[in-house]
């Protein structure tokens, strides 16, 4: 009995193994320090040249510039309230063709919005950069539901409380994302906030004055490869819609929630030093490149991308990100059926084997019937 024993309760446990696997991991969403006086770095190259503004600056930080070059922040000065920057790289974004086909080749579309920092409001238009409570980017982020609904895309906007706007703001904020992700089957969520910036660092003269928006990606979340192409494309697609929308990438040392999905982004509305109505106006924008580039835009294996298909089998962006298909999930795929197959088979012959060894050796068959005949 002892050998079947053993044998019956090691498959036991390579089963649980196989059915069980650790996918959960503990993450704290602490994202950096957090300035409650709007404290504005000045981020200056290797020659002194000016890149950008923004109040939140770490070492490590990443940012890809309207040219597509690639610095990585090596300094931070808290005394004159300058960082400096080195070129680290260039990218290049992938080609675009406009197909004669129509250009929404996706029907349902689901995406979700939400604030991590609800205080965050505009001087003009609010009258303050802080709001304890909801502040003036909650008008911003139903402004964008608003034109993304007109658009046909289904739009969840979650306007629960994350204050104090601290350094775990978002990890009450992630209870929020998880909770948007169980509830619905999403395409993609955002969330949305407002810079600490300049005016001059985001508003733009393009047939009048408009806002642009910075996408910000979280450098330490197990999504980035995801969350930084999702981003590429949408650059991509804006230059052959609004090519004055996007002001930059920013890469920073923390995870903003992103690693929930692979189709997360935190998009920067402005700074609290442009208009809010501004920044609404810019809005409609924003909300037609989002839509184009995750329904309306197919990719190539080259990795080129489409604005419509060339065939019904192409996918789309949010299929491709979000529905990933690889030779290694197959191939891990097929391991997993064989490997619970055959412990399932020797689960139940190890059980058999045990059973019978069990009554055949210290009951006997006789004693195994007159149990159950209740003699």
């Amino acid at each position: 009995m002892t050998k079947y024993y053993k044998i019956w309760i090691i498959l036991l446990s390579l089963l649980f193994v196989t059915i069980c696997p650790i996918t959960a991991h503990i993450s704290l969403a602490y994202d950096g320090t957090v300035n409650n006086n709007v404290k504005i770095y000045s981020v200056y190259d290797n020659n002194g040249h000016f890149l950008f503004d923004r109040d939140e600056v770490e070492v490590g930080d990443e940012y890809i510039s309207p040219e597509l070059i690639k610095y990585e922040i090596y300094a931070v000065s808290e005394k004159n309230s300058r960082a400096y920057a080195k070129q680290i790289d260039s990218i290049t974004l992938p080609d675009v063709t406009i197909s004669p086909r129509p250009s929404q080749v996706s029907s349902s579309k689901q995406i979700a919005l939400y604030m991590s920092h609800n205080d965050e409001s505009y001087i003009v238009g609010d009258g303050v950069d802080s709001i304890y409570g909801a502040g003036g980017i909650h008008d911003v982020a139903s402004a964008l539901k608003g034109s993304l609904e007109r658009l046909g895309v289904n739009v969840y906007l979650y306007e629960n409380m994350h204050i104090p706007h601290d350094s775990y703001a978002y990890s009450r904020s992630r209870v929020t994302a998880k909770s948007a992700l169980a509830e619905h089957d999403l395409d993609a969520i955002f969330d949305i906030h407002r810079d600490g910036a300049s005016r001059k660092t985001y508003v733009v003269d393009s047939n009048g004055e408009k806002c642009k928006v910075r996408i910000v990606i979280g450098k330490g979340n197990e999504s980035y490869s995801e969350n930084l192409k999702l981003a590429t494309y949408m650059l991509a697609v804006a230059r052959n819609y609004h090519p004055w929308l996007f002001l930059d990438i920013y890469m920073g040392k923390g995870h903003y929630n992103q690693d929930l999905s692979p189709c997360a982004l935190l998009f920067e509305m402005g700074s609290h030093m442009v208009e809010k109505s501004l920044v609404e106006k810019s809005v409609p924008a924003l909300a037609e490149v989002i839509n184009v580039t995750l329904f309306g835009t197919t990719l190539h294996d080259d990795e080129s991308i489409m604005i419509g298909s060339s065939s019904d089998a192409d996918r789309t962006v949010s299929d491709v990100l979000n529905n990933p298909i690889t030779e290694e999930h197959f191939t891990l795929e097929w391991y997993n059926i064989v490997l619970l197959s055959i412990c399932g088979v020797g689960i139940l012959v190890g059980t058999y084997l045990v059973f019978h060894e069990f009554y055949s050796k210290k009951h006997g068959m006789k004693k195994l019937v007159d149990t159950i005949k209740g003699k």
